[in-house]
């Protein structure tokens, strides 16, 4: 399978469209691949430069083994620049040279493409340098924003851009990219990242200590709950899966108001148990909450504090009494 498209597992008729309008001439020029981490979106941008580059097509796809075809695999084909993050950010510089790379003068019906792997970390400088030239960029030449937070991108950037969004794969799909056990798969709401950090049994305690806290959280035991976790708030990378673990535990909570079926993890029921008592209205204000403890996680906020805030708000949902963050003395609003 040296095409790369055809080693993208799932994603089928996203990689049909692409494939089709790049046979017919009619692929936009700049295109945002969304969807969730390490499920081919990368992939599927190389794919696509070798349909773009490759002189010896089989039909609509590249052919992967001619020179461009292998070079763009390599990523080292001269008319391919790619950005990637650096240290969780994609500075103005890198933007200036995707603008320096694009303006050089094409030899006649040459092409050039640009992939921004992680574009959602693009910051507001790095992000403006680009927009003039998504908004018009040369003839024939291809941006493509390679992005898992579609809504972190910047609305100047989406309106320039035709979205291509790449949807959850199944079960079976998941094991042909990385085989590993259902219970796994759904601790991780099917993430492929998450899966990795949770075949490190480190990172697995995580998960078991907050879920722990959760299940035996009331005003009586507070302090031993919130000491439960106080260790894993300290680390970067500790607080980062502490966030995504309470995540996935009011995912599931979720799924299991609806009925939906699961795979039940003993040391996850519990607290399940405790959360049952919350409305659907409740459960989703608190992921809304969870998925803003990233950000704040990012720019270096006191996460214990945080979670001491959000300990308390529970406590006052399982006592059946409306939370008012204003009278909690650990309130919190970054």
């Amino acid at each position: 399978m040296k095409n790369l498209l055809n080693s993208v597992v799932g994603h089928q008729a996203v990689i049909d469209r692409l494939t089709s309008l790049v046979t017919t001439n009619r692929l936009p020029n700049t295109l945002i691949l969304s969807g969730a981490k390490s499920i081919g979106k990368y992939k599927t941008a190389l794919g696509l430069g070798q349909n773009i580059f490759c002189k010896s097509k089989v039909g609509a796809s590249a052919c992967g083994v001619c020179g461009s075809c292998l070079r763009v695999k390599n990523e080292q084909h001269e008319s391919l620049q790619i950005l990637k993050s650096n240290d969780g950010l994609i500075k103005v510089d890198q933007a200036r040279e995707v603008t320096h790379f694009l303006s050089k003068q094409n030899n006649v019906g040459e092409y050039k493409v640009v992939i921004i792997d992680g574009a959602e970390y693009m910051n507001s400088q790095s992000a403006n340098a680009l927009l003039k030239t998504l908004e018009e960029p040369p003839e024939n030449c291809f941006i493509i924003l390679v992005s898992s937070s579609l809504y972190k991108l910047l609305p100047t950037i989406r309106s320039r851009a035709q979205i291509f969004r790449f949807g959850s794969l199944t079960t079976g799909q998941l094991k042909q990219i990385k085989p590993v056990d259902d219970w796994l798969i759904e601790l991780s709401g099917a993430n492929l990242e998450i899966m990795e950090k949770l075949q490190d049994s480190s990172n697995q305690e995580i998960y078991m200590k907050l879920a722990s806290s959760v299940s035996q959280l009331s005003e009586s035991n507070y302090d031993a709950c919130v000491k439960q976790i106080t260790s894993f708030t300290k680390n970067k990378q500790h607080s980062l899966v502490l966030i995504q673990a309470l995540q996935s535990l009011i995912h599931a909570s979720y799924k299991k108001s609806l009925g939906m079926s699961m795979q039940k993890i003993d040391w996850q029921e519990p607290a399940l148990e405790r959360l049952s008592a919350l409305t659907q209205s409740q459960i989703m204000e608190l992921f809304t909450e969870s998925v803003k403890f990233e950000y704040y996680q990012k720019s270096n906020f006191d996460i214990l504090l945080i979670f001491e805030s959000l300990f308390l708000k529970l406590i006052s949902y399982f006592n059946g009494e409306a939370h008012h963050a204003s009278m909690d003395r650990y309130s919190y609003t970054p």
